[in-house]
């Protein structure tokens, strides 16, 4: 529904921000290697796309294939459909990011809340993401695993044409109201919180400056 809104573009859920960062470490056993703990978040559809990022290898996860999406009872009849990042490439030994497409690992992750988990099961890697930042600009980024399961979703990503961004909003606000869930929507923007990592290097620079200023 806010996807119809005049002035939203594009819309995704999502568990999580993985820019800011997931606490979230699950194993993962590439073939007959040891298992190690990858990060992870679920993911909505579309959600690479909204923040423009691309694919260096494979696709992302399609509205069409209903195989990309996690089953809703925690069977795994088929594999799960997963991107990974290209420091999961290189954590994960191979060649490149082609060479990890079409790959299957074993893999585990947090299913439901209160604190139930999937059991291991197979998953395919169907594509790579870019390199993007995730948490501190300070910290190498991690290798990463995304998935799909609208179950999971705690926020609602909105791509704005930055036309008319109160009547966008006014308009969002409507259909929160509209949805029943209470009280007023708890929004930021995503720039705001590119500001908030960089901000203590800022600060850090700034304090440099005074200090060599003053030696």
């Amino acid at each position: 529904e806010m996807g119809k809104v005049p002035g939203v573009l594009e819309t995704a859920c999502t568990q999580g921000l993985p820019q800011r960062g997931t606490g979230m470490i699950s194993p993962i056993t590439v073939k007959d290697r040891q298992p190690f703990g990858i990060r992870y978040l679920s993911l909505g559809v579309g959600f690479f796309e909204l923040f423009g990022l691309k694919p260096v290898a494979g696709r992302f996860f399609s509205p069409d294939l209903g195989t990309d999406v996690s089953p809703t009872d925690n069977v795994w009849k088929t594999p799960e459909a997963l991107v990974i990042n290209e420091a999961a490439v290189k954590r994960m030994g191979f060649s490149s990011p082609a060479a990890a497409v079409g790959q299957t690992v074993t893999f585990t992750h947090l299913f439901r809340m209160p604190v139930t988990f999937a059991p291991p099961h197979a998953a395919t890697i169907i594509g790579v993401v870019e390199n993007f930042q995730m948490g501190s600009v300070r910290e190498e980024i991690p290798p990463a695993a995304f998935y799909v399961d609208p179950a999971q979703a705690q926020l609602v990503g909105l791509k704005l044409n930055g036309h008319s961004t109160p009547e966008a909003l006014a308009g969002i606000d409507r259909v929160w109201a509209q949805s029943g869930t209470g009280g007023p929507p708890a929004r930021f923007f995503f720039e705001d919180t590119i500001e908030q990592m960089y901000l203590d290097l800022r600060r850090q620079t700034e304090l440099f400056s005074m200090f060599a200023g003053i030696a």
